[in-house]
């Protein structure tokens, strides 16, 4: 597995999929940071949730 990181590529692809995964960690913390904050409701929270 790690003569893959060998190919420019490869680094290329992997580094953007990790940016990728944690811009979409942050987006559904913040989606649902925003949800509780507008709504004070956990049942719509679990909701929003479980939607993503």
């Amino acid at each position: 597995m790690l003569r893959a990181f060998g190919s420019r590529n490869f680094r290329l692809y992997y580094i953007g999929q990790a940016i990728s995964l944690i811009g979409t960690s942050m987006t559904q913390v913040a989606t649902s940071w925003l949800v509780y904050c507008l709504t004070d409701s956990a049942w719509l929270l679990g909701l929003v949730g479980f939607a993503s």
